[in-house]
C-alpha cells in the first residue's frame, strides 16, 4: 500500500443539470442581445475575495490504483 493525494475534480453535475445550465445561460445570452441588462447592473463598495482553502486529503490505496476523486465543493466567498 501507498499513499496518495485525492485528484480535485469539478462538481459532479447529471445530464439533466447540465442541459439546464445550457439553457439558461443561452437564455441569458439571447436576452442579452435583446435587451442588454449587463450594463444596468450596479456595483456598490463592497469588496468580495475568494477564499480557497488548499488543503487536500490522502488516501491510502494498492500501488497502482488510482485514487479516487471527489467534488470540490465549492470556494467560499466573503465580505469586506
Amino acid at each position: 500500500m501507498v499513499r496518495k493525494i485525492q485528484k480535485w475534480t469539478p462538481h459532479d453535475l447529471t445530464d439533466d443539470q447540465q442541459s439546464t445550465r445550457y439553457e439558461i445561460c443561452s437564455k441569458l445570452l439571447v436576452r442579452q442581445e435583446n435587451e442588454p441588462f449587463l450594463d444596468r447592473l450596479i456595483t456598490v463598495d463592497e469588496k468580495w475575495l475568494l477564499f480557497d482553502n488548499k488543503k487536500r486529503g490522502c488516501v491510502w490505496v494498492d500501488k497502482f490504483s488510482i485514487p479516487p476523486s471527489f467534488p470540490k465543493l465549492g470556494d467560499s466567498f466573503v465580505v469586506l
